[in-house]
């Protein structure tokens, strides 16, 4: 009985086929399966012919490959990356975008409050002491130059006193004026400028200055060509102030005029205006400046004689008039 069953299975399994044997699966697997490469466009079979394999693993035969980069736009290109400014001493980066700011911009970091300014390359930079940045190209020009390596000029010169002074400063550092007003200086002189400050009102015209205020009985007006001399005066002292029979107190005295004096001698009429700050002194200073530049002196100014104590009248050296 035994022996009819092994025939009967051994004759089945000549039949069917005997099981391969784990070692014989693995040894197929291993060997590698040839991979299909087919273009990604019109499906031809690219295995034995020039290809052109992208990022995500497709493939292109040359012909498509070739079409279908002269129809790619500018607009299918990835968006460039917006690097954000990085402060050259924490390292902390703004929201600020580098494109949006010209060269020269100066940069507060939020979190070490370190100011820079941005330089070639659209990078922060601490700049030392004189050196200029130039707001075309942005390199670190040394001190005392006029022009950056690119030919652009380093200073402009103000539209009021005509000095020279950083290129990127948009207030004069010796007047005060702003150089990106809406007019000139020509241009406001003839509408009219008015300096108000102390209780005193100065209106500079074409050839006119007038003065109202408690200083003036009226108005005073004298021609912009008489205006002999004119300089601005900083008081910065201590003085002490009585208060009472007994005591004292010390006051700091700082302020900013103008002294102004109309034709030559001794008993020649004098402004003094007080100003706000500096910088309205300096704006007087340059406005006055081109009043005189701008007038014509046919007559020359009015001379105000000297007296001694007798009543005799002095000449220009001091000397009694014969």
């Amino acid at each position: 009985m035994l022996r009819s069953c092994s025939q009967y299975w051994s004759r089945l399994s000549c039949r069917l086929g005997a099981p391969e044997s784990g070692a014989r699966r693995a040894k197929e697997a291993s060997v590698p399966q040839p991979v299909e490469k087919r273009c990604c466009i019109c499906g031809g079979d690219v295995a034995n012919q020039k290809r052109t394999k992208d990022t995500l693993g497709n493939y292109y035969c040359q012909p498509c490959y070739e079409s279908a980069k002269s129809k790619s736009t500018p607009s299918a290109l990835p968006a460039p990356e917006i690097i954000s400014l990085r402060c050259p001493s924490c390292g902390n980066s703004s929201n600020a975008v580098a494109r949006e700011l010209r060269f020269g911009y100066e940069f507060t970091c939020k979190h070490c409050t370190t100011v820079s300014v941005l330089i070639i390359n659209r990078q922060l930079y601490m700049p030392q002491p004189g050196e200029r940045i130039c707001v075309k190209c942005g390199r670190v020009v040394s001190r005392g130059s006029r022009f950056c390596q690119c030919g652009s000029l380093l200073i402009r010169i103000c539209i009021a006193c005509t000095k020279e002074f950083p290129v990127d400063h948009e207030v004069c550092d010796f007047c005060g004026w702003p150089q990106s007003a809406d007019k000139p200086v020509k241009t406001v002189l003839a509408d009219g400028v008015t300096f108000s400050s102390g209780g005193l009102t100065v209106r500079i015209t074409p050839g006119l200055i007038r003065f109202t205020g408690v200083s003036c009985i009226g108005e005073q007006s004298y021609q912009a060509a008489h205006l002999t001399s004119f300089k601005v005066i900083h008081v910065d002292k201590i003085v002490e102030v009585k208060k009472g029979f007994f005591k004292t107190k010390r006051v700091r005295n700082n302020f900013w005029s103008v002294d102004m004096r109309f034709g030559t001698g001794f008993d020649a009429p004098a402004k003094l205006y007080y100003a706000k700050n500096e910088a309205d002194a300096r704006q007087l200073e340059a406005a006055l400046r081109k009043a005189i530049s701008s007038s014509e002196r046919r007559t020359p100014p009015p001379h105000y004689p000297e007296y001694d104590d007798d009543g005799n009248e002095l000449d220009e050296f001091g000397d009694p008039v014969d």
